[in-house]
């Protein structure tokens, strides 16, 4: 059986690998908000048990556990979901609670204003919110690339937000694009070096790389057949030469492969060092303004190869 079998299983895995590192990492699961129904919402309203989370949370936001603020914000909300403002208060609390675990409390952030969004038609700053939701759904990516590349790496500590009304510049970065072709690149030297590895390891005995031959004293004791035309040969030796073939198919495959690869990762990283940042400038306009604290309430009105010797 040719060893060029034995690469199929693992070449199909290494296509199913560049495209999955290639995408962007999966938004975590959200809080799910109850369905736009404003009859429900009316009929199955709780204020009793809405007003009991929103005051837990109101008293976790000033302590600073913002976590915690906005979960009880969220199940107040569950309560009594005719209350759609409470849905900015939401976002804006997680957009505090971002220093830790960047990217969910971002993704968490654009959610809840998207939800306010899609729930309120007659808001003022529709189009200003639709910019904060593109603006923090780009931070959670980014900040999601950056937690993929630095594992190791917690994220940033730095000084919580204050209740008052506090200016949240945005800053400019950069797409995450570059590190997609980054990963992919990876994936290809990772590919190469299975695939260098694997026609390596089938290299028959005595033979020999890089002279493309297969010492005959080896098998010269294996034993002589003749075939239908009366030409007398050694099977195993012939069989060693056409092995060596495809192992040596296999091996240079596998160099291709890492040196794409390699090449790959570092177009990718130095697309990202010398592309121009994003203009943040309308971003950061728009949300340079107060995060104030809650005020109101809940009762508020592949590849294939083969090679011979």
């Amino acid at each position: 059986m040719s060893k060029t079998r034995f690469l199929l299983p693992l070449l199909f895995g290494v296509a199913i690998a560049v495209p999955a590192l290639a995408q962007p990492p999966a938004e975590r699961a959200l809080t799910r908000y109850p369905p736009n129904n404003p009859v429900r919402c009316e009929q199955t309203k709780d204020l009793k048990v809405a007003q009991s989370h929103f005051v837990i949370g109101e008293k976790a936001h000033e302590k600073g556990d913002y976590d915690t603020a906005a979960r009880e914000f969220a199940a107040s909300y569950e309560a009594d979901c005719t209350k759609h403002d409470l849905l900015i208060i939401i976002s804006r609390t997680h957009e505090k609670a971002s220093t830790k675990d960047t990217a969910r409390h971002l993704y968490e952030a654009a959610l809840a204003l998207e939800t306010y969004l899609d729930r309120v038609k007659d808001d003022a700053k529709t189009k200003e919110r639709r910019d904060l939701v593109a603006t923090l759904r780009r931070r959670a990516q980014e900040a999601d690339a950056k937690a993929r590349l630095n594992p190791s790496t917690s994220a940033s500590t730095s000084p919580t937000a204050t209740a008052t009304a506090t200016a949240t510049p945005d800053r400019p970065g950069r797409p995450i694009y570059p590190w997609i072709v980054v990963g992919a690149g990876g994936a290809l030297v990772v590919g190469g070096a299975i695939t260098w590895g694997v026609g390596n390891a089938n290299k028959p005995d005595g033979c020999s790389f890089s002279t493309n031959t297969c010492s005959f004293d080896a098998y010269k004791d294996a034993g002589i057949v003749t075939d239908s035309n009366g030409k007398q040969t050694i099977a195993k030796y012939q069989q060693a030469q056409q092995d060596a073939g495809n192992a040596k198919g296999l091996a240079t495959a596998g160099v291709v492969l890492m040196a794409l690869g390699a090449l790959t990762a570092a177009g990718g990283v130095v697309w990202y060092l010398t592309m121009p940042e994003a203009d943040a400038t309308k971003t950061r306009t728009a949300r340079a303004r107060p995060l104030v604290s809650p005020a109101v309430g809940p009762g508020f009105a592949g590849v294939q190869v083969g090679g011979a010797f």
